[in-house]
């Protein structure tokens, strides 16, 4: 009766017959052999495994029956968990593959739900993989990756930190799903200080090959600028590690509008005060990206990836990026172009008037020690 929730597994079926069926002749063919004595009484079936054999033979001949019996059934069930694991973490892969399809599709139409509250398999996905994000989060198992930003000279002037998690059994987690889970699971703040952390240790070791320009740049999100600690982290990482606030800069997507909350402007006033500087990410000609330019809080504006992958072939593509670097000089900003994968796109890029690029023609993500040898390199150059 215990075993039966088992068998509703179609996997388990086969080792759920043939346990029992195995243990019975194993048992038979030891008494009859004289192996183990007959029955002598009676025992409670409460009784623990090991003293019940002995005490229903009266010989510990009982108790190694059954601890042969206990093996073999545990050998005979260990193929069919190990299948039963394989396919849940199929399953999984599978859920969590549509479940950031889904993440992607709401990205575009700007308007994620809260993806633990789901009622279905991908809500399930969601709910499981937050909980270990948390754990991992706690154990410091997720890691950050920098790409560097080069300018028209070719000389390094930042990197931008990129949060990271791989997944023990499911791999890469799309990195826009940890902060999503982790703004849910309301432990954003938590990322945030590893992050900053992080990345500041890593400037830190960045100034033998780092000019007075040079800055790193951390994502954060609306939500982020909510934390009431985020001011005293930010001075406080910056101190430990002794790097110029000009180098410590923070990033936010366009897509993330800001709260026009007096608390939130104050924030981002002293943050400034202080020689921070803010980016826009995936800036492009939307109505929140123009309504920033009206603001004082960016000193930098990254462009969209959509506007500069076709710049070559997209003849309004190339407008639209001419326009805005046209209305962000006039305001003072610097124009960072993302995804910059060969020379003749840089070359486009730099006609219109970019000041830095990022992206594969000059290297992709690295982890920190690759990015010191990065620099070195560069530097020997």
């Amino acid at each position: 009766m215990f075993g039966i929730p088992i068998i509703l597994n179609p996997i388990f079926v086969v080792p759920f017959m043939l346990v029992p069926l195995a243990n019975f002749l194993i048992t038979y063919a030891a008494i009859y052999s004289g192996l183990v004595p007959h029955l002598v009484s009676e025992v409670n079936w409460t009784t623990p495994i090991f003293l019940s054999g002995y005490q229903a033979t009266g010989s510990w001949a009982g108790a190694i029956l059954q601890m042969v019996c206990l093996a073999v059934g545990v050998c005979i069930y260990m193929p069919f968990v190990r299948l039963y694991e394989e396919q849940s973490v199929r399953k999984m892969e599978r859920d969590l593959k549509l479940l950031v399809q889904e993440m992607q599709r709401e990205e575009e139409n700007n308007a994620i739900m809260t993806l633990t509250k789901r009622e279905d398999e991908l809500g399930h996905v969601a709910r499981s993989l937050a909980v270990e994000l948390v754990e991992a989060i706690q154990h410091q198992e997720l890691y950050l990756m920098y790409q560097p930003q080069v300018n028209c000279e070719g000389v390094c002037v930042g990197i931008e930190a990129l949060i990271r998690w791989n997944h023990p059994e499911l791999g890469f987690i799309y990195p826009p799903l940890i902060i999503e889970l982790a703004k849910e699971k309301h432990v954003l703040y938590l990322l945030e200080q590893y992050i900053f952390d992080t990345a500041a240790a890593t400037a830190e070791k960045l100034k033998p090959y780092a000019g007075e320009e040079f800055k790193v740049s951390v994502n954060i999100t609306n939500e982020s600028l909510e934390w009431e600690g985020i001011e005293q982290c930010i001075d406080d990482t910056v101190a430990k590690y002794d790097i110029p606030s000009e180098w410590f800069c923070l990033e936010i997507t366009e897509q993330d509008a800001l709260s026009s909350s007096i608390d939130i402007a104050d924030k981002i006033k002293n943050i400034k005060a202080k020689g921070h500087k803010f980016l826009i990410d995936d800036f492009g000609m939307g109505h929140t990206s123009l309504t920033y330019l009206q603001t004082n809080y960016f000193d930098v504006v990254k462009l969209d990836g959509s506007l500069t992958r076709d710049v070559l072939c997209n003849e309004r593509n190339s407008d639209i990026i001419g326009s805005i670097v046209y209305l962000s000089k006039s305001l003072h900003f610097k124009i960072i172009a993302e995804y910059v994968e060969d020379e003749n796109q840089r070359d486009e890029l730099k006609r219109l008037g970019c000041d830095a690029f990022q992206g594969y023609l000059y290297s992709k993500p690295l982890e920190e020690d690759a990015l010191l040898t990065w620099m070195e390199e560069r530097q020997n150059v």
